[in-house]
């Protein structure tokens, strides 16, 4: 019970960092050559949250915007990363 409930979390937060992934890296970018930021991304969970009570609204929102901050977190070390070459 215990397991397939926290699968089901894990899943889910792989679905958002994947789905916040492709906005951040090539969605909005190539559509409008607009940068999108942690701060727009989890401004929009409430959006994301409220379209889907049962799935994404269902977790603690900290736990939403922890995968967001993670995904930040993996973009600046790339870009450092990149510019120290």
């Amino acid at each position: 019970m215990q397991y397939a409930a926290l699968e089901e979390i894990l899943e889910g937060q792989r679905l958002l960092y994947s789905a916040a992934l492709e906005e951040r890296a090539s969605g909005a970018w190539h559509r409008c050559e607009k940068l999108i930021t942690c701060v727009d991304q989890i401004k929009s969970l409430t959006t994301v949250r409220g379209d889907d009570p049962q799935g994404d609204g269902s977790v603690p929102v900290n736990l939403s915007r922890w995968t967001v901050n993670r995904l930040d977190d993996a973009f600046a070390a790339f870009f450092r990363r990149a510019t120290a070459a």
